[in-house]
Formats: structure tokens, C-alpha cells, sequence
């Protein structure tokens, strides 16, 4: 008989085999359960599996559902429409819409358009306004060009007559498409028109259009964070940068599905890291306030970034071996130095504890922190895959490179400078390791040095792992750290699969999803083994 709960989870957390069979089980179900979901789901009615041609129907559904008006939408939505007109109805396997057809059935493609006018326009002048740009673009009728030069000139002002003449001429002259569109922000300070002036001033870095919003807070204030952030940068203005970044750069503002993955993933690295910690009531507490420390350490990054990039000249794309260079000396550079400023508000704290290993230990919840605020955006504009491979990756890389270049301030610190040497070789090593490890995940195409990556991601693993047991005061751990990788892992493959289940309902994405997930079981292997299996 075994007693005592911490009993209990330390005698079945050391049971290999029922470890494996609870993580298949999981798995198993979960994989099951999301393939029920799929099949129990309502077919949405899709005319193709082209994600062009869906985005454009989902769209067109939100329009025709729309409770008020939406002109700009609509007319952003007829300007890709007919740019993609032929692609559209090769893929819907019908004719090719001509003007013709569009007179005689009010359609293009396989969209009801001729309600949709009617439906968001205010005057009979806006629908003909509408129709003479479908005109245009279908026909390349010069007649039609002109006549909607003529309508963004005459007086009284048409609403979007300027936004029309600004999307015609994007392609063409992007200056002129700039003026228009602040043209028509001025005469209808709606929401559209004013992003859209704003997003097209920040990409032709024209600064005087800026600087003119700038001195508008009516409309400064309007535009979303992370395009005030990127506009503050035009303009080198640290104030307005800062101000943008408090606003957006911050987890609550996330979307809860990214969220709670990104919360899980760095969970199971918290436990394990806190397990090596010794022993104490506040053990599983006091890790929170370096964790919400390297969230903040990524608005230094940001702001780094701008000087960087601008003043300095980094470019990601430049060629070799200014790409690598970029890597090392730009990311790595402000990466690491960021974490590292934020670990060392714990130093004095630290060096009362003199614990080498919970200065190992806190620099590691610094890095886990970052981690956490940085995957978010990859979580986002990534597939479900991205979940599990920055779990294995990112998570604990950034963890164990600011572990170690913590340790080797801490010893720097405590030793009154007299290891100044080995703290500069160590913080030197970090930045470069962080580079290759960037520079190597970036040409994963390239097997030769997508495998850079991974050597790299094993030897400091190996080298951060060593350092906690040389440092950390040995403890009884009343769960095994393997069995919490072993069923963490399990559990986020559960939510991956359930995750693609409600958002993609496609029986493809999930056994891709599946795929990727099982593709990295053999570095799950090497942590599970290292983690005392």
C-alpha cells in the first residue's frame, strides 16, 4: 500500500510502461474524438478547396449577412474579385465572366453581386459608380477608366470614388494611389479609408502623410497598435513607438485558441524547470515574476529592431554572409542582451540567495517568458504543427540560452568581475549559437544546414541540462520530469488535433497535423531519456 498522494504520483510517474500507454491513449482518443467532430460537422458549402476562392466566398457571405452598409468593404471585395476573375472561374470550372454576362445576370463568378450593390449603396449614383467599375476592370474600357477619374472630381464628392481611383492605380503608380486614398479618408473619415491610408503611407515610407496623421489624433488614435507601432518607426519617434507597442504587444490581447496553446506549451517547461528547483513553499510561485519579466524583455526588442534595421542596414534576405550576420549580430545580439537586461533586476536578490542554480533556474524562466510572448505571433500565421515544434524548440532553446548566460553574470557578479572573461566567451557563445540556430531554421529546405539547427539545439540542450545538475542542490522530486514532457507532450497533441477539428473541420489538415506531430517524436525521445526516463 502506497501513501500519501506526492507518494502515489512519485511511484506511478516512475512506471514506464503505463506512462506510454496513458500518452497513446491520449493521443489515440483525442485523434478519434476530433475525427468524430469533423464527421458530425455540417459541410460548409464550398465550391472549391482553392483558398483564394474561399476566402473570397467567405467575404462575400459577411457582406451579404452585413446588418449595416459596408461600400469600402464591398468595393475592396469587387476589386479582388475581378483582378482574380479567370482564376475564380477556372477553379469554379465555369465561364469566364465577361461584362456581358454580368449585365444579363447580375453575377460574377459564382457570386450574386447585383443584390450586394443595392444592398450597400446610399444613392442610385454609388450602385452606378459600382457598376461602372465592375465595367472597367472586365472590359479594360478606357471609357469606363475615365469616367471614374471624372466621378473622384466632381463636387459634391461621391463616396468612394477616390478609394476606387486609388485601387486602380496601385499597381501603376503607388504615389498617386496614396493621394487618393488620403483624399478619401479626408472628405469620409471612415475606418476603411483612413487604414488604408495609413497601411499604403507606411509601406511607401512616405513620412510627410505620416507626420499629417500624426498631427490628426482623431485619426492617429483610430488606427490599430501594430500599424501605429510600424508608423512610429517611420517617423524614429521612440515616444509614439512606445506608447503603440503598450497597447498590442501584450498577451491578454491575444485570441484565446493561440493563447491557451501558448500558455499550455510553456506549462509543461515550467514544471519541469521548477522540479529542478530545490524545494520550498514558494517554489512553484516565485518563477512567476522572472517569467512576466522576459514577456516585457520583448519590447526592448522591438525598439531595437528600428535601429537595427534603419540606421544600421540589417537585412534577413541580404546575401551571404551578411544574412548570417543579421542572424548573430541582429537577433541574436537583441535577443539575448534583452533577456539578459531583464534577468539582471533579480541579480541582487540572487546574490543574497548565493544559489548558482537559481540563477541558472531564473534566467531560464526569463527566456521561458520571452518564448511565451513570441509565440503568439508564430502560432498565429503558422499551421497546427508550428504548436508542438516550438515546444520542442523555441520554448526550451530560448529557456536554456538565457539559463546559461544568467549563470555566467551571476558568477561574473559574484566573483567582483573576476570572471569577466569567461562571461564575455559565454554571452558571446549564447548570441552566436542563437544566430547559427536562426540561420540554419531559416534554409530548413536546405538539409545540409537545416541540420546546423539541430546540432546546435542538442549541444546547448546538453550543455544547459549539465549545468542544472551541477548546480541545482539534488532534491526528491515527487513527479518524474520525464513523465511530465512524456504526458505534456500528449496532451498539446490533443489540443492540436481537437483545435483542428472545430476551426479547419478537414480530415487532411488533421492527418497532417498528425504527421508533423509525429515527425518530431525522435527529439521527444532525446529530451524524455535526458530528462531522467
Amino acid at each position: 500500500m502506497i501513501h500519501g498522494w506526492r507518494s502515489q504520483i512519485h511511484y506511478w510517474s516512475h512506471q514506464t510502461w503505463l506512462l506510454k500507454r496513458l500518452a497513446a491513449g491520449i493521443v489515440i482518443f483525442s485523434f478519434l474524438a476530433a475525427w468524430l467532430i469533423i464527421a458530425l460537422t455540417p459541410e460548409r458549402r464550398e465550391a472549391s478547396v482553392d483558398p483564394l476562392e474561399q476566402r473570397l466566398r467567405q467575404d462575400w457571405q459577411s457582406l451579404h449577412r452585413a446588418e449595416q452598409p459596408q461600400p469600402y468593404e464591398l468595393v475592396r471585395w469587387l476589386h479582388r474579385t475581378t483582378k482574380e476573375i479567370q482564376h475564380l472561374c477556372q477553379v469554379l470550372e465555369i465561364k469566364v465572366t465577361t461584362w456581358e454576362d454580368y449585365q444579363s445576370r447580375g453575377r460574377l463568378a459564382d457570386y450574386d453581386v447585383k443584390s450586394l450593390l443595392a444592398q450597400h449603396a446610399s444613392t442610385e449614383a454609388e450602385v452606378a459608380l459600382w457598376e461602372t467599375f465592375i465595367r472597367a476592370e472586365l472590359r479594360r474600357d478606357t471609357t469606363a477608366v475615365q469616367a471614374l477619374a471624372d466621378a473622384a472630381t466632381q463636387e459634391p464628392p461621391l463616396r468612394t470614388a477616390h478609394y476606387i481611383r486609388g485601387r486602380q492605380l496601385l499597381d501603376r503608380d503607388p504615389p498617386l494611389a496614396l493621394k487618393e486614398f488620403v483624399q478619401e479618408a479626408t472628405l469620409f473619415p471612415e475606418d476603411m479609408p483612413r487604414t488604408t491610408a495609413f497601411h499604403w503611407a507606411i509601406n511607401l515610407h512616405d513620412e510627410t502623410v505620416l507626420r499629417q496623421i500624426a498631427n490628426q489624433p482623431d485619426w492617429w488614435d483610430a488606427m490599430p497598435a501594430s500599424l501605429r507601432e510600424k508608423a512610429a518607426i517611420e517617423l524614429s519617434d521612440v515616444w509614439l513607438q512606445v506608447k503603440a507597442l503598450a497597447e498590442y504587444k501584450l498577451l491578454v490581447g491575444a485570441p484565446w485558441n493561440a493563447l491557451s496553446l501558448t500558455l499550455l506549451s510553456a506549462s509543461v517547461w515550467y514544471v519541469i524547470l521548477v522540479l529542478h528547483g530545490g524545494s520550498g513553499r514558494w517554489r512553484w510561485l516565485w518563477p512567476l515574476l522572472p517569467v512576466v519579466a522576459g514577456v516585457l524583455s520583448i519590447w526592448p526588442v522591438l525598439l531595437i529592431i528600428p535601429w537595427q534595421d534603419v540606421k544600421l542596414g540589417m537585412r534577413e534576405d541580404a546575401p551571404f554572409p551578411f544574412d548570417l550576420w543579421y542572424q548573430i549580430g541582429g537577433v541574436g545580439v537583441r535577443e539575448e542582451l534583452s533577456k539578459l537586461l531583464l534577468a539582471s533586476l533579480f541579480m541582487p536578490w540572487l546574490l543574497r540567495r548565493r544559489a548558482p542554480g537559481a540563477a541558472i533556474l531564473l534566467g531560464a524562466f526569463v527566456g521561458l517568458g520571452f518564448a511565451l510572448e513570441e509565440n503568439i505571433e508564430y502560432y498565429l500565421r503558422g499551421n497546427s504543427s508550428t504548436v508542438l515544434g516550438r515546444f520542442f524548440t523555441a520554448n526550451f532553446y530560448h529557456a536554456a540560452l538565457t539559463g546559461i548566460s544568467t549563470h555566467a553574470l551571476y558568477q561574473l557578479c559574484r566573483s567582483r568581475f573576476g570572471t569577466a572573461e569567461k562571461f564575455l566567451l559565454t554571452l558571446a557563445g549564447v548570441v552566436t549559437a542563437h544566430g547559427v540556430y536562426n540561420y540554419g531554421d531559416a534554409f530548413l529546405g536546405d538539409q545540409s544546414v537545416g541540420y546546423l539547427s539541430i546540432i546546435v539545439l542538442a549541444f546547448v540542450a546538453w550543455h544547459f541540462l549539465d549545468l542544472i545538475d551541477q548546480e541545482c542542490a539534488p532534491s526528491r522530486q515527487w513527479v518524474q520530469p520525464g513523465a511530465v514532457l512524456l504526458l505534456g507532450t500528449a496532451v498539446q497533441m490533443a489540443a492540436i488535433f481537437l483545435w483542428v477539428a472545430i476551426q479547419t473541420p478537414d480530415r487532411q489538415a488533421l492527418t497532417g497535423g498528425a504527421a508533423s506531430c509525429v515527425s518530431l517524436f525522435p527529439i521527444a525521445f532525446i529530451y524524455w531519456r535526458r530528462l531522467g526516463a
